[in-house]
C-alpha cells in the first residue's frame, strides 16, 4: 500500500468511527418515524459501517484479546442454537440470535479500528457530541412540554408518558444520553469543556426524563468501582478496607430487604418486582433452555391479567426490566451461564485497564466505572449486552465492549513492538478466558 493510499484509509477510517456515534445520537431524533423502521434503519446503517472499519483494518494483526472474546461470543452463538430450536416461536428466536452475532461483529471491526489512534479519538469525540445532542434533544422535548416551569415527580412522570406514546421513551434515552459521554470519555482527555458537558448531560439525564435510574445507578457505580479499586490495591489496609466496606453495604442490602415489604418494594421498583418474579417462575419451568427471545411477547399480559399494580400501569410491554431474570426465562442456563462468562471477563478486563499506567487517568478509570454501570444498569432494563439489539443502548453495549478490547489489544501491540514480556496477570486473565 502506498503512503498516500495509507493516509486516504486513515482518514476514511476516522469519518466512519466519527458517524456511528452520531448516528447512535440522533436515533430518538425522528419522532414520527415507526420504531421497527428506526431499528431497521440503524441496524443496516451499523452493519455497513462496521463492515467498512473490518475491510480497513483486516490486516491488523490478532491479539489475544480479539480471540479470547471472538471464542467466547462463539460459543454463545453455537449454544443458542438449542433454546431457539425450543422455543415458544423458534423463528423469532432464531432472528434475535442473529441479530446478538450481528452485533458482536460490529464491535469487534470497531475493536480493531480503534487500535488506530486518530480514530479512536474520532470515536471518543463523536460519542461526546453524541451525547451532547440527545441531551438538547431532551431539553428541548422538556421546555416544549412543560416550558421553562422547575421539574416536579408528578409533572415529569405526565411528560414521561406523553413522550413515550411519540415515540420518545425518556428512560433508554437517558441511559443512552450519559453512557454515550462516559463512553467517549474512555478515550479522550478530561478538559474543562468535557467537564462542563458531563454535568450538563448528568443534570438533564437525571432531572428532566421522570426516571430515577440513571442518578441511583451512577451513585452506585461510583461505589462499585471505588471498591473494586480498594480490593485489587497493593497496599494491605486499602484491600481490608474494601472488605470491611463489600460487608457493610451486603448488610445494608439484606436489612432493607427485610424491612421493607412486598407492596412498598412493588412501589420502589415501580412494578418490576412483579415481572421479575413471573420471570424466575418461567425460569423454574423450563430451566434448561428457557422460553426463547421475546417470548415475554406471548403470555406477559395475560399472566399479569388482575394485578392491582398492573391496571394502572403499562409496564405489561417491554419484557421483564432485568437483562439477568430475562436471559434465564428466556434462554435457560444454556444461554444464562456462558452470558455471565462474558460480562465477568469483561469487568475483569475493565479492572486490569484501570491499573494500566500507559493509559492516561481518567480514561483508564471511566472504564472501569463504564463497565459496572453497564452491568449495574442491566439489573432495571433489558437492552445493552444481551439485549433486544434493536436501540441505541444495545449498540452502545458493544461500542463499550470495543473500547475495552481495542485498549486490550494495543497493550498485545506495545508489548510485541518493544518485545516486552506480557505480565503474569494478563497471561492467567486470558488463560482463565480460555478455559471457560
Amino acid at each position: 500500500m502506498t503512503a498516500p493510499a495509507k493516509v486516504s484509509t486513515a482518514v476514511i477510517s476516522q469519518a466512519v468511527a466519527f458517524v456511528i456515534p452520531l448516528l447512535l445520537g440522533v436515533y430518538w431524533a425522528p419522532m414520527g418515524m415507526g420504531f421497527e423502521l428506526k431499528a431497521v434503519v440503524l441496524r443496516g446503517a451499523m452493519a455497513v459501517l462496521g463492515a467498512l472499519l473490518l475491510i480497513f483494518w483486516f490486516r491488523a494483526p490478532l491479539t489475544q484479546a480479539e480471540i479470547t472474546f471472538a471464542a467466547l461470543f462463539g460459543l454463545l452463538a453455537v449454544l443458542l442454537i438449542v433454546p431457539s430450536l425450543t422455543a415458544t416461536d423458534p423463528a423469532r428466536a432464531f432472528k434475535n440470535a442473529f441479530k446478538l452475532v450481528l452485533l458482536f461483529a460490529i464491535g469487534l471491526a470497531m475493536a480493531r479500528a480503534l487500535r488506530h489512534g486518530k480514530t479512536a479519538r474520532a470515536f471518543g469525540y463523536a460519542m461526546l457530541l453524541g451525547s451532547a445532542l440527545t441531551a438538547a434533544l431532551v431539553l428541548y422535548s422538556y421546555i416544549g412540554h412543560m416550558g421553562l416551569s422547575l421539574p416536579t415527580y408528578q409533572g415529569l412522570r405526565v411528560l414521561k408518558g406523553a413522550l413515550s406514546k411519540a415515540g420518545f421513551p425518556l428512560n433508554p434515552v437517558s441511559f443512552t444520553t450519559f453512557f454515550m459521554y462516559l463512553i467517549g470519555l474512555c478515550l479522550v482527555p478530561a478538559r474543562p469543556l468535557t467537564r462542563c458537558l458531563g454535568v450538563f448531560v448528568f443534570t438533564v439525564s437525571s432531572f428532566l426524563t421522570g426516571s430515577r435510574a440513571p442518578l441511583a445507578i451512577m451513585l452506585a457505580s461510583v461505589l462499585v468501582a471505588t471498591t473494586l479499586h480498594l480490593l485489587r490495591s497493593r497496599s494491605l489496609a486499602m484491600r481490608v478496607s474494601g472488605w470491611v466496606f463489600v460487608l457493610l453495604m451486603t448488610a445494608a442490602i439484606a436489612a432493607s430487604l427485610l424491612m421493607v415489604d412486598s407492596r412498598k418494594m412493588q412501589t420502589i421498583s415501580e412494578g418490576r418486582t412483579d415481572l421479575w418474579s413471573l420471570a424466575w417462575s418461567k425460569f423454574l419451568d423450563r430451566p434448561l433452555s428457557g422460553y426463547g427471545y421475546e417470548s415475554w411477547r406471548d403470555d406477559l399480559s395475560s399472566r399479569l391479567v388482575g394485578g392491582e399494580y398492573f391496571r394502572k400501569s403499562t409496564i405489561t410491554d417491554g419484557a421483564y426490566h432485568n437483562q439477568y431474570i430475562t436471559l434465564l426465562a428466556e434462554e435457560g442456563l444454556v444461554g444464562f451461564i456462558p452470558a455471565m462468562v462474558i460480562m465477568w471477563k469483561l469487568l475483569r478486563c475493565s479492572c486490569w485497564l484501570a491499573r494500566r499506567d500507559w493509559i492516561p487517568s481518567i480514561n483508564r478509570y471511566v472504564i472501569m466505572l463504564s463497565c459496572v454501570f453497564m452491568l449495574l444498569r442491566a439489573g432495571v432494563e433489558v437492552p445493552g449486552l444481551f439485549g433486544f439489539a434493536n436501540d441505541p443502548a444495545d449498540y452502545l453495549a458493544y461500542c463499550f465492549l470495543a473500547v475495552v478490547v481495542s485498549r486490550m489489544s494495543l497493550d498485545e501491540d506495545r508489548r510485541r513492538l518493544t518485545g516486552l514480556r506480557q505480565p503474569a496477570d494478563q497471561r492467567c486473565l486470558f488463560a482463565t478466558s480460555a478455559a471457560s
